[in-house]
């Protein structure tokens, strides 16, 4: 008998603590309105405005990476764009260095630049990769088209300018 009326006090008990979880209390009373978070609009998280820039960052470097001719292997130039959780870049841009000097160096500094946002994207997002390695890449000159080719084949990894 004793183990019946401990058995059902718990069993109350349970169910008061449920009802006191998501129940009644928690509902507006007739007539008021449901009170809410208040939101911020047009607010937005630093990784999304880290997002934003990286793909602006990309979009800059797309547009002055575009002409890619080249009459030789020498014309053509390899980046690392943006970082791997494990270190090392996640995609290689092959350019032509015909751009010019100016072009080159605005186009490392947004290399640069896609590396850090990333690097903090990584960290805030707490990020961990297999760190598997992109094979390597080479520039080479192709039909007049400076074009990235992987040292194992798989070309895996290169940002098409196109």
């Amino acid at each position: 008998m004793m183990k019946i009326r401990t058995l059902t006090a718990a069993v109350l008990l349970m169910f008061t603590s449920i009802s006191c979880v998501g129940g009644e209390h928690d509902k507006p009373e007739q007539g008021q309105p449901k009170q809410s978070q208040p939101k911020l609009i047009g607010a937005s998280s630093p990784k999304d405005s880290m997002v934003k820039e990286s793909s602006e960052v990309h979009h800059q470097m797309t547009e002055l990476a575009k002409n890619t001719y080249c009459e030789s292997s020498s014309d053509c130039g390899v980046l690392g764009v943006g970082q791997r959780a494990c270190g090392g870049p996640s995609k290689y841009m092959v350019y032509s260095k015909r751009i010019g000097e100016d072009s080159q160096a605005q186009l490392a500094t947004l290399a640069q630049r896609s590396k850090e946002l990333a690097m903090q994207v990584n960290l805030k997002e707490q990020m961990m990769g297999i760190c598997q390695v992109l094979p390597a890449v080479t520039a080479a000159c192709v039909d007049n088209q400076c074009v990235g080719q992987s040292v194992n084949g798989q070309n895996q990894g290169i940002l098409q300018t196109e």
